[in-house]
């Protein structure tokens, strides 16, 4: 009889227990019959894929172009299906910044040097339209939170890490019925800059180059890919070499474009052996296109050293 009613006593207790395990948790998905799980997901990869945001990790800067034009940043919304799908008609979800986070992160990482605080971008330059919402059309499980800004009123100085720097907080506020918010995916904080200019993005490039003497690495260029970064408003450099024609790189440092005002390229590289635009070529910028055609030599010059390149426009980096 003791040992029977001792053994009711551990089945009461470990019900209790798992009862308030799952109230304080993420469900598990085979628990959730009907309900889906909505989470915010990372930019990188649209994202395809994604891990957990703790609010005390900022992800990579995200930078807009300063211009007086009204720019973008989309963050992804994932529905997290259960056994029954997804949903069979269109959702609507609704989003609030998220100034709870924003303090919670603030003081972990500045609780002894509040002077550093990051601060929520003002109503002036988040121009985003309310309510906050997203809709992910029918038997799909990703949308687009679309927040909108104007960059050009960012502070110059807000780079990554830095005193004060401008951050957008949202957090899922608001789901459909029968389904419920993550509990550890529901929050993002961004911090963002306005020091891309217009050229600045990711190029799909495409050529032809020259080495004297060297047939293996003389000829057309297999198409790679580069991110041209912002140096000043009219100057970028490539993010990583330029390639021979075998794919290795060439070793005169990364290429740097200048546009002048009536879109003639410039080209030069940092490297020890530096680049300059070919004789008898028009280096050019292509604004209809966002394309750029360069034409440079390095060395002993253009009959033994020659690359043209065709840098098509891709998107943002």
């Amino acid at each position: 009889m003791k040992n029977n009613l001792f053994f009711l006593l551990l089945v009461t207790i470990s019900v209790f227990f798992v009862s308030c395990f799952k109230n304080v948790t993420d469900p598990d998905l085979k628990d959730i019959g009907s309900q889906k799980i909505f989470e915010l997901a990372p930019i990188i990869n649209d994202g395809l894929t994604y891990k957990a945001l703790p609010i005390d990790t900022l992800r990579d800067l995200y930078s807009f172009v300063r211009d007086s034009s009204v720019q973008t940043l989309k963050i992804p919304v994932i529905i997290t299906a259960s056994e029954s799908g997804n949903f069979s008609s269109d959702v609507t979800l609704y989003l609030e910044k998220d100034t709870a986070a924003l303090r919670v992160l603030n003081y972990k990482l500045h609780k002894t040097n509040p002077s550093q605080n990051y601060v929520l971008l003002p109503d002036s330059m988040d121009v985003t339209p309310k309510p906050y919402s997203v809709t992910i059309p029918a038997g799909q499980n990703m949308g687009y939170f679309t927040i909108k800004v104007k960059p050009l009123s960012i502070r110059k100085d807000s780079v990554y890490k830095s005193q004060f720097i401008d951050v957008v907080a949202y957090k899922i506020s608001k789901v459909p019925s029968g389904s419920i918010i993550s509990n550890g995916r529901s929050s993002v904080v961004y911090p963002v800059s306005a020091d891309k200019n217009k050229y600045d993005g990711k190029y799909s490039i495409r050529g032809y180059i020259l080495r004297s003497g060297d047939p293996a690495k003389t000829g057309v260029i297999n198409p790679f890919t580069r991110g041209l970064v912002t140096i000043d408003s009219v100057t970028t450099k490539f993010d990583d070499l330029q390639l021979w024609a075998d794919g290795a790189k060439v070793a005169i440092g990364n290429p740097i474009i200048k546009v002048n005002p009536d879109n003639s390229v410039d080209v030069s590289s940092d490297g020890t052996t530096v680049a300059y635009n070919a004789p008898g070529f028009n280096s050019k910028y292509d604004p209809s296109t966002r394309n750029f055609y360069i034409y440079f030599t390095w060395g002993a010059g253009p009959t033994s050293r020659l690359c043209k390149d065709t840098l098509t426009y891709i998107g943002p980096r």
